[in-house]
């Protein structure tokens, strides 16, 4: 993910931890995205960072554990994404029958 404002897709993704290597100075994490939850953009990210339990702000890159329910909030905004897709349109009947012949 790029950060706030920053240059490169601002899409964020769900992906695991695979293995930890911790040294004495470094720490290597090995990870692997799971590409069939769809991302979440960092606006939504940002809407929703106080259920995600986030923190710190986004302008920067860093690692975070956070006690937000992820999945529920990928959930929420993938069913926003959907409805605003599909407007419902109101027809009124009134009057129809007066213009039929």
């Amino acid at each position: 993910m790029a950060e706030i404002e920053g240059p490169g897709p601002q899409i964020a993704r769900l992906a695991y931890i695979n293995q930890l290597a911790l040294g004495p100075r470094e720490t290597a994490i090995q990870y692997s995205f799971d590409t069939t939850v769809p991302g979440i953009n960092n606006a939504n990210l940002q809407k929703h960072s106080a259920a995600l339990g986030i923190k710190s702000p986004l302008n920067h890159t860093h690692w975070e554990v956070c006690s937000g329910d992820l999945f529920r909030v990928l959930l929420m905004v993938q069913q926003q994404n959907a409805s605003s897709k599909f407007r419902a349109t109101v027809f009124s009947t009134l009057g129809i029958d007066d213009q039929i012949d």
